[in-house]
């Protein structure tokens, strides 16, 4: 049980060793209360039930984006927003600190429960996702103070940082797929499901830029798809059109857009986002392309594609498939160039596609 692993006061981490970052005060100012009514409204419709009052909160609140331009987030960082505080929920019980709803959560619970994470050794990523969970919830319930920045709860704040580069290989070749088999298996059952593997497999996109895509208009500048709607953070980019798997996959996109009154590439002319995206995971799940059956994700296609175009540029393999090392002025361009094309800003973040040499 967690009470066997007690914390203590005394081994409080000091609260000036992570001072609060800039863009975390602009996000309270914006958004602290935004979601004091509704969990008013959802207390009096379901009493005592915090699981519910959870699943309500997500499909009813208006989630904005943490960066970028203002807009909504995504349907998948919603479902992540409610998977998380369902955690909290579950664990704050399991610690004997029940709560009846959520706006009872306070910041020694919180403390603890971090607490126990850190000493059942969760990995630095699934704790700073967490935290950004909970500190967001706590400024949309007016609490501001109820979740401090991760360094600021843990008994180890080095603990916080998270490890980017990636270690295991998460492209599907490398754990043993055969990706023309997995992706004709999908087509097989959906076409539509199996070309939008195709694109991220060719293009490294994400999935819900891929299911937004619009060949007419993303497809304007000679030997460059536009990845416009969909991208992460509101940043459009270009990726470039290098090969002939990658023509023939937007062809099939053009011919198919064509009979979409919007001219994108989904089942069913009327499907909102949300339910285009539980449709794509619904098939691919049926194939077996999840880590319970495969051991592969659709995001698993988008690191393959990293490492082909590290290969590309360099001549050898990325670090993570056990590459050599090369110049370094060949691998920063090589980086550099990956992070353009899969819409990050950081040439840091690419190592977690492509790996690193350390030492």
């Amino acid at each position: 049980m967690f009470q066997d692993h007690p914390m203590s006061d005394d081994h409080s981490p000091n609260p000036v060793t992570a001072p609060v970052h800039r863009s975390v005060v602009n996000l309270q100012k914006k958004e602290t209360g935004k979601g004091i009514q509704l969990v008013a409204e959802l207390k009096a419709m379901f009493p005592n039930d915090p699981y519910r009052q959870v699943g309500e909160f997500f499909e009813r609140f208006l989630l904005p984006a943490g960066t970028g331009r203002k807009r909504a987030a995504s349907f998948q960082t919603q479902k992540a927003y409610k998977d998380r505080m369902n955690v909290v929920v579950r664990t704050l019980k399991e610690m004997n600190m029940p709560i009846q709803n959520i706006d009872q959560i306070s910041a020694k619970q919180v403390k603890k429960m971090f607490q126990h994470f850190e000493a059942t050794g969760r990995p630095a990523g699934w704790l700073a996702n967490m935290n950004t969970t909970g500190r967001r919830m706590g400024i949309w319930l007016g609490k501001p103070d109820m979740c401090p920045t991760l360094p600021n709860l843990l008994v180890h704040p080095s603990l916080a940082k998270r490890q980017y580069s990636a270690i295991v290989a998460k492209d599907w070749e490398a754990r043993g797929v055969d990706v023309e088999i997995a992706i004709a298996q999908v087509e097989a059952d959906c076409e539509i499901t199996g070309l939008q593997l195709r694109a991220a497999k060719e293009f490294g996109v994400r999935v819900q830029e891929f299911i937004m895509f619009k060949p007419a208009l993303s497809m304007k500048i000679p030997g460059f798809i536009d990845v416009i709607d969909g991208a992460k953070g509101g940043r459009r980019r270009s990726v470039p059109i290098e090969t002939d798997e990658q023509r023939e996959v937007l062809a099939r996109f053009l011919e198919l857009s064509e009979a979409h009154p919007q001219g994108l590439v989904t089942v069913g002319a009327h499907r909102s986002l949300r339910q285009a995206v539980k449709h794509f995971y619904y098939q691919i799940s049926k194939a077996g392309i999840n880590k319970k059956d495969l051991g592969i994700t659709a995001h698993g296609l988008r690191h393959g594609y990293a490492c082909r175009i590290y290969k590309m540029l360099t001549g050898v393999d990325a670090p993570v498939m056990g590459g050599p090392r090369v110049d370094p002025e060949i691998d920063r361009k090589a980086r550099d160039e990956i992070a353009l094309r899969l819409g990050h800003t950081r040439r840091e973040i690419v190592s977690a596609y492509i790996g690193s040499h350390k030492g």
